[in-house]
């Protein structure tokens, strides 16, 4: 499900405000009054340089040159009728004052912000263009310093004041100071009488509480941000953090325009495809066609009521260029468990077709199925297009729409000479062979390197391997020639009983490392792996 334009802004507005790390331009001096002379026993410097030192120093503080964070979240709008919306996002900083931002979300959304200075642009896809950020956009956004140091440090040199209260947050009690800016915009941090670490963070219009901080590099960042506001509430969830790092400075320039949305698990759009399609193209239609198969509606036979074709979930899919083939736990009533197949060079005219069981008008017990001409009806082995057991699906399950885009691609790549994945074989190989005659090998791309990051995080943190696999994925799309990352796809994929996605990974990695540390082992796992495809 995509955001409706009305979501869109709200959502921005949160996201914007992740980026600065509520570092936002909004004047809002009701939020605290002025109780300097509230007899504290410290000063506000005094609390101020007790947060420095909790940082971890003004030294390391000043040295602090760039910074990346990886973070997952998760908004849940105030209005119950708009959905949950979860992204992931990746922000860099650079000092003098350069930030980038990218945010991909499962619903398909993604954009790209980039402040360079007094420049900066924005991209959503979809979105025609690249836009230039006006001055009110470039004024919002904090410096390098306020963002991952706060405000609060070198205040005077940037020409902030500053007046403190005590205050509670939580429960607890902490100095609230309210710094203002030479624009008169504010900001307010509630400083933890124990830690000295900023615990709550306000503007006008939302609330963070910042929490378990985390020493990188001898510097104390939150690891998460829970905010809330009249347009619902955000967990950002930080993943990795990593500072003085190097940046490409590419990654501050004018971003290209995005063509499309993407997401973890796009559909397929058949209509993009023109002539055959590439191996990219034809993964991914086989993933989502394994996935469709996996969603049909199933039911147990009952007495005196036709059964839905399934009994339960269809069991291992295979795919290869010309045909599918699955396992069919197909009611009694349909000539029970079978193999069942899809022809992929005749696949006739498709039109999904509502149907109602045993007249019964409640839409829960509605579904779709297809009504292709001619049918056809094989009680040994069944093409499942050509009547029963048909391939049935929920009513408006998008599963139907997923199912028929992928079809046609892989219709496509049935009709063409050599099998896309097959020929993209080939090229590896050639690749692989220039690459191990290398002395020195070349440097992996800074994108293979996030993706690494957030593999290794799902699977030691998250215990997610499809996640991992995702990235791993989109890690080998930016550079094939990436060992670890083969092997770690590979290992995943014969995890999840990805047969054929392990067997291509894996003989990659051997392609490219046939003595490697784990080749040995790899080759006795892809004995079993092409034992499942059927393969020798």
């Amino acid at each position: 499900m995509f955001l409706t334009e009305s979501g869109k802004g709200r959502l921005t507005r949160i996201l914007l405000g992740g980026l600065m790390l509520f570092g936002s331009a909004t004047t809002c001096a009701a939020l605290i009054q002025d109780n300097t002379n509230q007899n504290a026993v410290l000063s506000v410097d005094d609390v101020i340089a007790r947060y420095v030192e909790a940082r971890g120093g003004q030294a390391k503080l000043d040295a602090l040159q760039s910074a990346r964070a990886i973070r997952h979240v998760v908004y849940k709008p105030s209005n119950p009728g708009e959905p949950t919306q979860e992204y992931d996002e990746v922000y860099e900083w650079k000092r003098p004052n350069f930030a980038r931002s990218e945010m991909k979300m499962t619903q398909g959304t993604y954009q790209i912000a980039v402040y360079a200075g007094e420049r900066g642009w924005k991209t959503v896809a979809t979105s025609p263009e690249v836009a230039e950020l006006d001055a009110k956009a470039l004024g919002a956004q904090p410096s390098f310093s306020d963002a991952l140091e706060s405000e609060l440090v070198h205040y005077r040199e940037k020409g902030y004041t500053v007046s403190m209260r005590d205050a509670q947050s939580q429960g607890k009690p902490c100095y609230g100071i309210l710094t203002t800016r030479p624009d008169k915009s504010v900001m307010y941090r509630c400083i933890d009488k124990t830690t000295f670490l900023d615990v709550e963070r306000r503007t006008a219009t939302a609330t963070m509480i910042a929490s378990d901080f985390r020493a990188v590099n001898g510097i104390m960042f939150a690891f998460r941000f829970d905010t809330s506001s009249k347009e619902g509430t955000t967990v950002a969830t930080t993943q990795n953090m990593e500072t003085n790092i190097e940046l490409a400075s590419a990654d501050f320039e004018k971003p290209k325009a995005l063509a499309k949305a993407e997401n973890r698990r796009a559909p397929v759009e058949a209509a993009k495809v023109f002539g055959a399609p590439d191996a990219k193209q034809v993964r991914a239609a086989q993933a989502q066609l394994i996935d469709a198969i996996q969603h049909v509606r199933f039911c147990p036979a009952l007495p005196f009521v036709p059964a839905c074709s399934f009994a339960s979930e269809p069991g291992e899919v295979k795919v290869t260029q010309k045909r599918i083939e699955f396992d069919g736990p197909v009611n009694k009533q349909w000539g029970g468990p079978k193999q069942l197949y899809i022809d992929l060079t005749a696949i006739p005219g498709l039109k999904p077709m509502p149907r109602e069981t045993w007249r019964i008008l409640n839409p829960e017990q509605m579904y779709t199925s297809f009504d292709p001409e001619p049918r056809k009806y094989d009680k040994q082995s069944t093409n499942v297009l050509f009547d029963r057991p048909r391939l049935e699906w929920s009513l408006n399950s998008p599963y139907v729409k997923r199912f028929m885009d992928a079809l046609e691609v892989l219709k496509a790549n049935a009709k063409a000479p050599t099998d896309a994945i097959d020929q993209e074989s080939s090229g590896f190989k050639e690749a692989a062979e220039k690459w191990r005659a290398l002395t020195e090998k070349p440097p992996l791309p800074e994108g293979v390197h996030r993706e690494e990051v957030l593999a290794k995080y799902a699977i030691t943190e998250d215990k997610n391997p499809e996640v991992a696999l995702q990235h791993f994925e989109k890690g080998l799309s930016i550079e094939p020639l990436w060992p670890a990352g083969q092997l770690g796809a590979a290992t995943i994929c014969g995890e999840l009983q990805r047969w054929e996605c392990a067997v291509a990974h894996g003989e990659r990695y051997l392609e490219m490392l046939p003595n490697g540390p784990q080749a040995d082992v790899l080759r006795d796992k892809l004995i079993i792996w092409k034992d499942k495809l059927g393969k020798d």
